[in-house]
């Protein structure tokens, strides 16, 4: 059972340690609270009922803060606040989840980007040069603050047309992440919008030619390797064009005759 108490810096300090947890409410605020536990701790909360929430839904119970850091007036203050939420119809622990998410700077989205995908070491790899490379002086800017102005800017000061591209890409691709990852209570987004659109809009972007390349026997192991990543990590369709591409390094046959290529072309007795 709850006891009631005078809450003065006094009356707390002389609050001997129990044998079991007990908890207190301030014998003026009764929401107002102090949990002692049998070592000690004084921990102040708010307990009470978001004003608007249903009969069904619990009182919350919020951690204001400790006795020992934590002045009574500085504790009560704070209980002022949250307890002025709470009338407003504002759930503080949700309305902590939000300004967090709201606050979310680039490095932050990026890393937890990267995390979530299942690429080949080679576009990871790709994926940092380009974060180190051009966004990383970003990376303590909130998404909230990387506006179309800024990514426009970004994109038309990169030289390579290419590095431009990789760049816009890369961005479109973290914030499109963050636009399903961080969300309001109410299941809307706190990013809804891409700033890199703006790209596409004015007519920008830049059209880079399909680059050509060769295998060569100083990276043939290397190309083996992401092909052997991709089957791996990939579906079946990746896996067949594995197979594909294999085939034909081993041929030296053109993709319409691999394509085209039937059971009754090959010789069984060639098969290893």
């Amino acid at each position: 059972m709850i006891k009631e108490l005078n809450f003065t810096q006094a009356s707390i300090a002389n609050i001997p340690s129990p044998l079991e947890r007990i908890e207190y409410k301030d014998a003026k605020q009764g929401s107002f609270q102090l949990r002692v536990s049998p070592s000690g701790d004084k921990i102040f909360y708010i307990y009470r009922r978001v004003r608007g929430a249903g009969s069904g839904v619990a009182a919350a119970r919020i951690k204001i803060g400790s006795f020992d850091s934590l002045s009574l007036a500085d504790a009560r203050a704070e209980f002022k606040r949250l307890d002025s939420l709470c009338e407003q119809g504002i759930d503080p622990r949700v309305s902590a989840k939000e300004k967090q998410a709201e606050s979310v700077l680039l490095s932050q989205a990026y890393k937890e980007y990267i995390a979530s995908r299942k690429e080949v070491k080679q576009t990871l790899r790709n994926y940092d040069s380009l974060y180190r490379t051009y966004l990383e002086k970003y990376s303590n800017k909130q998404l909230a603050n990387i506006d179309r102005k800024l990514v426009e800017k970004l994109y038309l000061d990169i030289e390579s047309d290419s590095q431009a591209e990789g760049t816009k890409r890369l961005l479109r691709a973290i914030f499109n992440f963050a636009k399903n990852e961080y969300l309001k209570a109410d299941g809307t987004s706190y990013f809804p919008d891409n700033p890199t659109g703006i790209i596409k809009h004015k007519r920008l972007t830049r059209h880079v030619g399909r680059k050509t390349t060769y295998v060569r026997g100083s990276n043939f192991h290397q190309f083996k390797q992401a092909l052997l990543e991709v089957r791996e990590a990939g579906t079946i369709t990746a896996k067949s064009i594995c197979d594909a591409m294999e085939f034909a390094l081993y041929t030296g046959l053109r993709k319409e005759e691999v394509i085209g290529l039937k059971w009754s072309d090959v010789y069984d007795e060639y098969m290893v």
